[in-house]
């Protein structure tokens, strides 16, 4: 045991962290892609070399095959037989050795196209000998045998170069992958710059509404609480009252005409019937104490041919050329005769409270009321913006809380790959 605990192996020493930023990081792999290629050029050269080597020796075999002569005696007619299948043989292998070329450059792309050549000339070797290599070997067998070693050896040596191109592919495609990450976490950062920046923006716009807004509703807050706007108040709770009072003098003198409809029908019918005669200004008048009272009372003149055609009416109530019921007369002639003392009063009143209204609307056409109106206007507008300039905020700070936690993914994840690959442990800042 002691001497276990003596000799015992040290565990090997944990790598040190290299701490890059992305820039070095993508400096690194980019070097690290040219340096493999640089690294395993040279072994592909020489095996490019040697296939293509053992191709012309393939092709001079093929010669001394085309020339040979039969190995023994052999029947016509397998002669015949192996002299074709001979032909068709050299065709196959020869178009297949002509597909074979030599890559003009060094690369990923170039070395995928060259092995999938050489793989398909193969193939359509392997297909010359497997159909036609029976006759030919039976016939010609010490030349068809020295072709059929020289494919072996370009078979064994083609299989051998495809697993190395394979194996190095998917080394660049990795280095090419981390590569890709890098240029996609560069994407996320600036990405992410710009969505801080419009935020930024978005805050200094919010501030400076918000400080209008203040502004704003201090100048309100002083207007509103001046003795000009309290005039103004007061004018407008006056003129709601003054129209109110409008409209029941409107509504009483729809009232007392309506009161009194049924007789002026009656002579309304009368004088369409030619059962009376009125002149043109009292049937326009009587057509508004019929539809449109409240017109009566606008004129003097309307007033003075209202009072002719309501004692004309009386008076065809009493000759009973207005036909009503004894009780039914009682009643309307004495509403008449209210309502024709009354249509003066009425627009006495009237016109008292359309000149108060039109004192008024000068009053109300103040011009605190438009500095009012236009900052109500304003500070709606604003808070208006305010809340778009929030939603936007909003959208704008989830858009930038997710980039984040996708470069922190990104970043995990090519720190991971980078360990991978350079075989060093890597810490990746920004």
């Amino acid at each position: 045991m002691f001497f276990k605990r003596v000799f015992k192996k040290s565990p090997p020493p944990e790598p040190v962290t290299e701490v890059l930023n992305l820039e070095i990081l993508c400096k690194r792999v980019d070097d690290f892609k040219k340096e493999k290629f640089e690294t395993i050029k040279p072994t592909f050269n020489n095996a490019i070399n040697e296939i293509f080597n053992i191709r012309e020796t393939i092709l001079n075999d093929l010669k001394k095959l085309i020339d040979a002569n039969p190995s023994e005696e052999v029947y016509p007619k397998l002669l015949k037989t192996s002299i074709e299948a001979r032909k068709l043989l050299l065709e196959k292998i020869n178009r297949a050795l002509a597909n074979i070329d030599r890559p003009l450059e060094f690369s990923k792309e170039t070395l995928n196209i060259f092995d999938g050549k050489l793989a398909k000339s193969i193939n359509l070797t392997t297909d010359a000998v497997v159909t036609h290599g029976r006759y030919v070997r039976t016939t010609f067998e010490p030349e068809f045998t020295t072709v059929q070693s020289g494919l072996r050896r370009l078979h064994d040596l083609a299989k051998h170069l495809h697993e190395k191109i394979g194996k190095t592919v998917n080394e660049i495609n990795k280095v090419e992958s981390l590569s890709s990450e890098i240029n996609f976490l560069f994407k996320l950062l600036e990405s992410v710059k710009k969505i801080q920046k419009n935020v930024e923006s978005l805050e200094t716009l919010l501030k400076k509404t918000e400080e209008i807004v203040k502004e704003e509703e201090l100048k309100l807050k002083q207007l509103t609480s001046s003795e000009e706007f309290k005039h103004v108040v007061d004018a407008k709770r006056e003129y709601k009252h003054v129209q109110s009072e409008m409209t029941r003098i409107e509504s009483e003198i729809k009232s007392a005409f309506s009161d009194i409809s049924r007789p002026l029908r009656k002579l309304e019918n009368l004088l369409l019937t030619g059962g009376y005669q009125m002149d043109r200004e009292k049937i326009k008048i009587l057509e508004l104490c019929i539809r449109n009272p409240q017109e009566v009372i606008s004129s003097d003149e309307k007033i003075s041919v209202a009072e002719g055609v309501l004692q004309e009416t009386v008076g065809l109530i009493n000759e009973n050329k207005i036909e009503l019921d004894d009780r039914e007369r009682r009643k309307k002639l004495e509403r008449i005769q209210k309502l024709v003392a009354k249509l003066r009063e009425f627009k006495r009143r009237f016109d008292v409270l359309s000149h108060r209204l039109e004192a008024l609307q000068r009053d109300l056409a103040h011009p605190i009321q438009i500095q009012i109106s236009e900052l109500e206007q304003s500070i709606a507008e604003h808070r208006s913006k305010m809340d778009h300039t929030k939603m936007s905020l909003d959208d704008l700070k989830k858009k930038r809380e997710q980039t984040e936690g996708e470069i922190e993914d990104k970043r995990a994840n090519i720190e991971k790959h980078a360990n991978e690959i350079l075989g060093a442990k890597v810490k990746l800042t920004f």
